[in-house]
């Protein structure tokens, strides 16, 4: 097989792949203008973020290297960063190759076709490091340039260094990709692709938190135990990603060995380990990838036998449905469609349960020993002792603010309609009314925040010990605090609906109005968080102003929304 016709196929396909699978594509259904200039917006909107997380982590290092330079042993910072980037790339490389590999909707479309196996694995291996490279763009290429400059390296420094950027994603990368095909290819658990996407993102989920946990106990230590950790830890990672990934100690050792031959040298046998790794991939997906992705897309179903009756109740023949158990149906209908579709699960269900967890992982990690917690303990303080008489309305404030925040932000209300996609002419045309279908979408909407909340609270409650009269007060601030963020949320889906959609992650991740809806919920917090500051509201007054004012509020909006729903749901065309 001619080498150089065949690299350029890859390179073909590989680009088809990725312009096929709507990358930063967050526009809506509206005109081509329109779709344009949020195309656009979307763009900027990600430049933003990589910026700033390519800042957090310059910083990191700026810190970090200001910590071990006294010790002389500075130069660890190569070897964490250059594992830091690593096990990144395989955690998020596995979640890649399942999605371009195996659940991308461009698998039927691509076996067929005359390519070789060898250029369709290279051309997805190609997507999925595209996107890797992102990644490792902010993990690796900030803090490294900052220890660059601190160290006052030289010029050969910052050309191995990009030797080292192209080249160590790769390694870990291949591993993933192989490890994926296998577990693809021999365990019948992912066949049942919505079932594994669940608890890949579960999974994920958990590391994600024992970070965040690590973080917060790391914040509390002094500066001295904070460096004798890293030396300790630092060395003993590197030497487990090293034998883990190989390659591994190549990139560090091009990046700190003080002879420039013998650092070229090091890059030299990174890229020969990372042809090789290649190599391997290429043979052994030949081997794999296709007889586990062959059937992936087919639905397979449990079937049980109904008898008449069954059949009769189960369809709803010689039943005069009850209007209170049709609502409950349809509130279940759609309870369903969130738990059992993993996008939404994960970026709507899940997302209420991880702010609880969020407000308890600073405390339990950090404990007495962070300033802020212990300010915050010196708040509460003041509030059951009544010593501080603004210490009680700012936090029912503050409280008020969070509850609004994490219902604003759940994409239940603001992804109501979307989520329906083209089955929403469906709603169209059975027998309940518009009003009655939103008011259902809305219960659901309620139903989860609430359960977040109420977790919220009573973690609040046990680890802070608020007194049971302010759990009181805080109780009374939820039916506004849910009601205000889910009914902005359907009515910005009633003006601005994403129904075209070809998988469930443009429904939420792509859907301006999940924006929207986080913005109202931040000016919904910042109004009942600046009176209480700025005015200084006694106890009585901002309990009015946080119970009585939103009812009202929403009041308002559900007025509005009886008017709203007929002629909007008659205008929005399926």
């Amino acid at each position: 097989m001619n080498a150089l016709p065949t690299l350029r196929r890859i390179l073909l396909l590989a680009l088809a792949i990725f312009r096929g699978n709507s990358f930063a594509n967050f526009a809506g259904d509206a005109q081509t203008k329109k779709k344009r200039l949020s195309g656009l917006g979307s763009v900027l909107l990600f430049v933003f973020l990589a910026g700033y997380f390519a800042f957090m982590t310059g910083g990191s290092a700026l810190a970090l290297y200001d910590l071990l330079a006294p010790l002389q042993v500075q130069s660890l910072l190569p070897g964490l960063y250059v594992s830091s980037s690593v096990l990144v790339v395989f955690i998020f490389g596995a979640l890649y190759v399942l999605s371009v590999f195996y659940y991308a909707s461009d698998v039927d479309k691509i076996l067929p076709l005359p390519f070789h196996p060898e250029e369709v694995i290279g051309a997805k291996f190609l997507v999925v490091a595209a996107y890797e490279y992102v990644f490792v763009a902010g993990v690796l290429l900030p803090p490294l340039l900052v220890y660059g400059v601190k160290n006052q390296a030289a010029w050969s420094y910052y050309g191995l260094l990009l030797g080292v950027y192209l080249l160590l994603p790769l390694i870990p990368l291949a591993l993933a990709t192989i490890l994926t095909m296998m577990i693809m290819r021999f365990t019948p658990l992912t066949k049942n692709k919505d079932r594994f996407k669940v608890i890949a993102g579960v999974l994920l989920l958990f590391v994600s938190i024992g970070f965040s946990y690590v973080s917060s106990s790391l914040s509390t230590r002094s500066g001295a135990d904070l460096a004798a950790f890293f030396s300790a830890r630092v060395e003993q990672t590197a030497r487990l990603t090293a034998a883990v990934f190989p390659g591994t100690a190549f990139a560090v050792g091009a990046l700190t060995q003080r002879s420039t031959l013998g650092s070229f040298g090091q890059l030299a046998l990174l890229a020969l380990v990372s042809g090789a790794a290649l190599l391997f991939l290429l043979a052994a997906g030949r081997l794999l990838y296709f007889k586990g992705v062959i059937g992936l897309s087919t639905a397979a179903s449990r079937r049980k036998a109904l008898s008449g009756d069954e059949l009769d109740r189960q369809l709803g023949v010689h039943a005069q449905p009850h209007p209170i158990a049709a609502f409950a149906v349809y509130m279940q209908k759609d309870f369903r469609i969130l738990v059992r579709t993993p996008i939404f699960l994960m970026n709507n269900v899940i997302m209420n349960f991880l702010f609880p967890l969020f407000l308890a992982l600073p405390i339990l990690g950090a404990g007495t020993q962070d300033e802020d917690i212990r300010q915050l303990q010196g708040l509460v303080q003041g509030l059951v002792d009544g010593t501080d008489p603004q210490a009680a309305p700012l936090f029912l404030a503050i409280l008020f603010g969070l509850i609004v925040f994490v219902n604003g932000t759940n994409g239940i209300a603001e992804s109501a309609l979307s989520r329906e996609g083209s089955q929403f002419y469906i709603m169209k045309i059975i027998p309940m009314s518009y009003s009655r279908q939103i008011a259902a979408k809305l219960a659901v909407a309620g139903a989860m925040g609430l359960a977040g909340t109420g977790i919220s609270l009573v973690l609040l409650v046990v680890l802070l010990r608020l007194p049971l009269w302010f759990f009181a007060l805080c109780a009374l601030t939820i039916p506004g605090a849910l009601l205000l963020p889910n009914l902005s949320g359907i009515i910005f889906e009633l003006y601005w609906p994403k129904l075209h959609w070809d998988n469930e992650q443009k429904a939420v991740k792509q859907n301006l109005n999940v924006l929207y809806g986080m913005v109202a919920a931040l000016v919904f917090a910042g109004l009942a968080i600046a009176p209480v500051i700025v005015l200084q509201l006694t106890l009585p007054a901002a309990v009015i102003l946080l119970v009585a004012l939103p009812l009202v509020l929403s009041a308002g909006l559900l007025i509005l929304l009886r008017r709203l729903i007929p002629a909007r749901m008659q205008a929005i065309s399926p």
